[in-house]
């Protein structure tokens, strides 16, 4: 062959060669409850936002969105209705309540578009087909917004709730995930209740995954109100989406840069650590690299140890960073006996109102109940068939008999006591997940601290193996969208 046939022949292999395909950015929404009462409008709401918002946030992504029933035209979410004065209903509203007072409407959701349900198996189904179609260094990003239970054995068997009873535990989770080719990275969010357990799919020696989970294994999470305003929403989802979108659920500023590092963008662990410091809700958010810290602590490393001496520094490390500031928000001492006794005496406080409110709570729930029990006897005497359920249809107003029904409750003697009881004890439930909340931003400081001083001592006394382990876990929570 002379060279130009040579070189003939070696362009032409170039140009016929096979072309590399780009990698591709893939999200999975998962979202929704076990039935209708359990799909609180909160849920699909957040669904509803993290999609548009990964739809705004520059890159080309696949978005694959999972939620109660698919495409069914059946309602599929609670919405709360919010009480006015001109709800003619409120009374019945009032008459059937447990404690609180709230109606309810059952709707569909108003997800744009759905590409499945999340019953078990149609869900599954879906999602290994989608793994199939997954190709080498393409990345998967997995958002679950619903409902978690707790294992007393087994915090494997920690299990997400999925539409009509059915559930997915961590074991689950992981034999679909396996599936998943070892280049393609895999990070998750899990917002729901006792989602610490997942971790398990990222630190137990599984390459290639990682992610952030609302709340530890055994605690319940933020995150399930039916109501529709989103300025009453402290979960985990808002503060962590907001931090890679720049903009609060609210569409206004965020209170402190995320980007704590100053590289120009906001990773999924900065947007984890937003969350964590910024959150002003009872959650107290993990990820897998901290639970990778927790676990390789040593046993002679306990709480009072890693919480350090009188006197000693905190290690330098973003931790560390994130404690002073949040100490210095809470107007606490950052010296340790000092901050450990503050600590002590507020938590004691807190418990006593806390107990008080507790018990005040009980007896104004019996008092509803036998005001309840008063009317509703006199009101079942003249309708026999009185409707019984709490969710009134929104527009059962046009029904007369309804109406009817109403005015006369309203007309009872003792119907403006009910209204006044029903509504003290709303203002301590309120009141009672405000101390919660509180509590948790002290609680915040004490995790802070001794992330801080876990770290450094891993810094310092961790085999090679352990490094790299955490290492990895690091690299992937470090990438962004």
């Amino acid at each position: 062959m002379n060279r130009f046939s040579a070189h003939t022949a070696l362009l032409l292999s170039v140009l016929l060669a096979p072309m590399p395909v780009a990698a591709a950015d893939y999200v999975w929404l998962i979202g929704g409850g076990y039935d209708l009462d359990s799909s609180q409008a909160q849920i699909e709401q957040n669904v509803l936002w993290v999609s548009r918002l990964l739809k705004q946030i520059p890159g080309a992504r696949t978005q694959r969105i999972y939620f109660d029933d698919g495409d069914n035209p059946a309602p599929d979410v609670k919405a709360q209705l919010p009480l006015r004065g001109d709800d003619g209903l409120e009374p019945l509203r009032r008459l059937f309540a447990h404690g609180h007072v709230a109606g309810y409407r059952y709707r569909n959701h108003v997800l744009p578009q759905v590409d499945g349900g999340t019953e078990h198996a149609q869900l599954l189904a879906k999602l290994e087909q989608e793994i199939a179609a997954l190709r080498p260094n393409d990345r998967l990003l997995i958002v679950f917004n619903g409902h978690g239970t707790r294992s007393r054995r087994d915090v494997l068997g920690n299990r997400l709730w999925l539409w009509n009873g059915t559930s997915l535990d961590v074991r689950g989770f992981d034999t679909l995930l396996a599936r998943v080719p070892p280049t393609v990275p895999v990070r998750f969010v899990f917002t729901q209740c006792y989602a610490g357990a997942f971790a398990r799919l990222a630190t137990d020696g599984r390459k290639n995954r990682c992610g952030f989970l609302a709340e530890s294994e055994d605690q319940p999470a933020e995150g399930c109100s039916a109501g529709v305003d989103a300025d009453d929403y402290r979960d985990y989802t808002t503060y962590f989406f907001a931090a890679l979108s720049g903009r609060t659920r609210l569409d206004e500023p965020l209170p402190f840069d995320p980007d704590l590092d100053g590289d120009g963008r906001v990773s999924l662990h900065e947007a984890h650590l937003y969350a964590l410091r910024a959150g002003e809700s009872a959650d107290l958010p993990r990820a897998t690299s901290e639970v990778f810290l927790e676990r390789w602590q040593p046993w002679y490393a306990d709480w009072r140890g890693l919480f350090g001496r009188n006197g000693d520094a905190l290690p330098e490390n973003i931790y560390a960073k994130l404690a002073d500031a949040q100490t210095a928000v809470l107007g606490l001492p950052l010296e340790d006996r000092a901050l450990r006794r503050e600590l002590k005496q507020r938590r004691a406080r807190e418990l006593l109102q806390a107990r008080a409110l507790q018990r005040r709570q009980r007896r104004q729930l019996q008092h509803i109940g036998a005001i309840q029990r008063e009317i509703h006897r006199v009101v079942e005497r003249r309708w026999p068939q009185l409707p019984s359920p709490v969710n009134v249809p929104a527009d059962a107003a046009a029904h007369s008999e309804l109406n009817d029904i109403a005015g006369f409750i309203r007309a009872h003697a003792r119907y403006a006591e009910l209204v006044l009881a029903q509504d003290r004890y709303a203002a301590n439930e309120d009141a009672l997940l405000a101390l919660e909340r509180r509590q948790t931003q002290f609680d915040k400081v004490l995790r802070l601290r001794k992330l801080a001083r876990l770290q450094g001592r891993f810094q310092a006394e961790a085999s090679v193996a352990d490094r790299e382990g955490y290492q990895r876990l690091l690299s992937c929570e470090q990438q962004g969208l």
